[in-house]
């Protein structure tokens, strides 16, 4: 390993003492050795210590932990302070590096040092032993115009998709960090670190790299924060934050995951003096998604009648109050969707239609699809899902 290494790899975990010796292994187990390692353990938890203490022999592993429990974006802001590579990655205790993930990422960057390189990833359904990949695949590396997928973001409402650069699927250049940092203090900011992460990279760059290739497994999906809020609500989430108001910005104050999205496009617009992108938001897109987000919970069955009811009645009575013409257009893109579908088509706007109809659904129906129309075999551990030889693990 060099002086300063080229990677840092942060591996930040709470309360998950297994899932976070998978995440370390897959760094580990890596052909490819210029690296370091933080590790941190959100409160100190015993057993995720227990777990980790055989590792910390690695002189390329730093062990961090908090006293008391922070919340996501303070901790994530805690344990980035440490960094000393050339460029960081956050990896979560839910995901694991795919073998020949850092090679590879050492191989582009030597060849085209970027600020940003953002990559899909694959998921591992634990219960079936199959792993799906992205809708996507290729071994191409696109450049995506910041600006233009910013002016998309705020117009279609496009939610988090792969090519955001959220840390936890990305790399990003530590020159460029510190740069970020002298000018706004924080990047993980509420509600989600991850997306306001993003954004700020967005706001600040020209354009980012992004890896048609899984790069990682994602797996554990029982435990996601964002797929249980999806499917749930976000308050067992939001209540970990210490925010008075947290959707200040947001019509519909109910805990959906768009709303998160929506509040932290609004936050960080206004930390970035982007009065311009807030003011092409599209309302009418955000409604669309946040019924979206209620047929999922309701066809989801997890949370009770009267609940669901209740989220139904603040969304419509929170339309009732904006214009005539937004009213309209939601209503109308509810209730005659393929007429939208035929009209869209003509105008060449396909992946349009799918964010802002299907919310993505389309994308993941796509991909069970092509895993059984593949007869993809099955993985017995995400290790060997991720491309690694499991006798050796």
């Amino acid at each position: 390993m060099s002086i300063r290494p080229l990677f840092t790899i942060i591996i930040p975990t709470y309360k998950r003492p297994d899932f976070v010796i998978s995440a370390l292994k897959s760094v580990l187990y890596q052909d490819y050795s210029d690296y370091n390692i933080l590790v941190s353990n959100n409160g100190a938890c015993k057993n995720t210590k227990e777990k980790l203490l055989p590792y910390l022999n690695d002189k390329r592993i730093q062990y961090l932990e908090t006293e008391q429990q922070l919340s996501m974006p303070q901790h994530w802001d805690f344990i980035t302070k440490d960094i000393v590579g050339q460029y960081f990655l956050i990896l979560t205790d839910r995901c694991v590096l795919k073998q020949g993930a850092l090679n590879f990422l050492s191989n582009y960057i030597s060849k085209k040092p970027q600020d940003i390189i953002s990559w899909p990833w694959d998921i591992y359904v634990d219960e079936t032993k199959v792993l799906i990949p992205p809708f996507k695949v290729s071994d191409n590396v696109l450049t995506i115009d910041s600006e233009e997928y910013l002016d998309k973001f705020s117009k279609t409402h496009i939610g988090v998709d792969f090519p955001m650069p959220r840390a936890l699927n990305s790399c990003v250049r530590v020159d460029f960090l510190c740069g970020l940092l002298s000018k706004y203090e924080k990047l993980f900011i509420s509600i989600s670190p991850d997306v306001t992460f993003s954004l700020f990279c967005l706001m600040n760059s020209k354009s980012i790299s992004y890896i048609e290739n899984s790069l990682m497994v994602s797996y554990g999906l029982n435990t996601s924060n964002g797929g249980c809020i999806y499917e749930l609500n976000a308050s067992h989430y939001l209540n970990t934050l210490s925010e008075l108001d947290l959707f200040p910005s947001v019509p519909c104050k109910l805990p959906f995951l768009v709303n998160i999205v929506a509040q932290d496009f609004f936050s960080v617009a206004k930390i970035c003096h982007r009065d311009d992108l807030a003011k092409k938001y599209s309302w009418t897109n955000y409604y669309i998604q946040m019924y979206n987000e209620l047929d999922a919970k309701i066809v989801a069955k997890k949370l009770p009648e009267n609940e669901i009811n209740r989220y139904k009645e603040e969304i419509d009575s929170s339309l009732l109050r904006q214009n005539k013409s937004i009213r309209n257009e939601v209503l109308y893109r509810r209730r005659y969707p393929f007429i939208l579908i035929l009209n869209k088509l003509i105008r060449r706007k396909i992946i349009n239609i799918v964010h802002s109809i299907f919310s993505g659904g389309l994308i993941y129906i796509y991909r069970a699809l092509k895993v059984r129309l593949n007869k993809q075999i099955t993985y017995q551990t995400v290790f060997e899902a991720a491309g690694f030889n499991i006798d050796n693990i």
